[in-house]
């Protein structure tokens, strides 16, 4: 697994066609992201983008050349990052109602639809630590 905050141990591209791969589909980052990419056959295959960190909250973004790209251990990684690493409370999503399918797998990773945002037309996303199932739940 390449990140990009091992940029010094991983080549630097990865981290532009991790970019290029969000822009593709129409994300464009107006800060720099933190991100985790995932690489198959020597290019990027899908990767997880996270902006806006507060604190409490933080966005989180992915995107996907193909189908199979998420693989448990890499939804693991992406999950651990923001609730263990960052320490967040709530990951934040904002999806174009018309990704039907973003939508269906935000819905599928967990996320719960809170509304759809008045007057920009994006479905609102959240997700608790209590709610991700994709890491270990700690007690206490």
């Amino acid at each position: 697994m390449q990140t990009a905050t091992a940029a010094s141990q991983f080549p630097v591209d990865r981290a532009a066609e991790a970019k290029a791969l969000f822009e593709r589909y129409g994300t464009v980052f107006q800060e720099v992201p933190k991100l985790l990419w995932r690489a198959s056959d020597g290019r990027v295959v899908g990767a997880f983008a996270w902006t806006g960190y507060t604190g409490d909250t933080v966005q989180m973004h992915y995107v996907g050349a193909h189908r199979h790209w998420m693989t448990r251990e890499f939804l693991r990684r992406a999950f651990t990052y923001p609730f263990d690493q960052l320490g967040v409370k709530v990951i934040l999503g904002f999806l174009p109602p018309e990704r039907t399918h973003a939508v269906g797998v935000a819905i599928k990773l967990g996320f719960k639809k809170l509304c759809v945002v008045p007057g920009v037309d994006l479905h609102m996303i959240a997700m608790t630590r209590a709610d991700c199932r994709w890491i270990e739940v700690r007690n206490g």
